[in-house]
């Protein structure tokens, strides 16, 4: 029997590989939105990229790590509705009455109308530099018709989980619509208390994780202790007065 199986699998002439498709496939790259700042790519040393924001879907460049997971976090936050990156400098007096330019790393405009200009920064540079002083001091000069405050994230506030949270989300957001996202979402409501993401997609395995990362976002479903988004993390559907 053996020997039989072996002779059926031996193939009676050489292995071609299947003809490749050369039928032509539309694609559609989004917009390139260029900051005010130029960003050099695939420098050595820069960890730089380009991202497609999911709230214009342009197409947009960071230049270094820490400023794509601050990116990150923002397009998870609903209440971000536009960010610029690289945003036009704005001029400020040191002591001494001297003139500077500064760019911001992003310039974010909230739901409510308010604007944070946004510096990344590692935290060793922080403390080493006195940058949160320099920061008070930028907020303090700003026009107001730039932005209303200025806002300093580091490293430290971009834990991992919270980063990996981030990059489901926006990741979600650039789907196309989903008629299981209202599915989950009756379903969730119609269990009337918290249940594990796993519970609540059982029904749609093995689909229903990225429409709760859209539902998340979008406030309908809320994460009931913060931590990484797995299939026993426990949600609850949101009243409209908790949104």
């Amino acid at each position: 029997m053996l020997d039989r199986l072996q002779r059926s699998l031996r193939p009676h002439a050489p292995w071609q590989p299947p003809a490749i498709d050369l039928t032509p496939m539309p694609v559609r790259l989004p917009a390139r939105k260029n900051g005010s700042r130029r960003v050099s790519m695939g420098t050595r040393g820069h960890n730089s990229s380009i991202v497609v924001d999911p709230n214009d879907f342009l197409a947009k460049e960071l230049e270094s790590g820490i400023e794509h997971d601050a990116y990150l976090v923002l397009t998870a936050d609903p209440k971000v509705v536009d960010i610029a990156c690289q945003a036009p400098p704005i001029e400020w007096a040191d002591r001494d009455g001297v003139i500077h330019e500064h760019t911001f790393d992003f310039l974010v405009t909230l739901e409510d109308g308010m604007r944070s200009a946004v510096m990344v920064k590692s935290a060793d540079k922080v403390r080493r530099a006195q940058l949160d002083s320099f920061a008070a001091e930028l907020a303090r000069q700003i026009p107001d018709d730039f932005a209303d405050a200025v806002l300093l994230i580091t490293r430290e506030d971009l834990p991992e989980w919270l980063v990996s949270n981030a990059r489901l989300i926006r990741s979600a957001r650039l789907d196309k619509p989903c008629t299981r996202d209202a599915s989950i979402l009756e379903r969730a409501r119609s269990l009337f208390g918290p249940v594990s993401i796993e519970e609540l997609c059982r029904p749609f395995a093995p689909f229903g994780a990225r429409s709760v990362a859209r539902l998340l976002y979008s406030r309908q479903l809320r994460q009931v202790e913060p931590g990484l988004i797995g299939p026993e993390t426990v949600v609850v559907a949101t009243s409209t007065a908790e949104h």
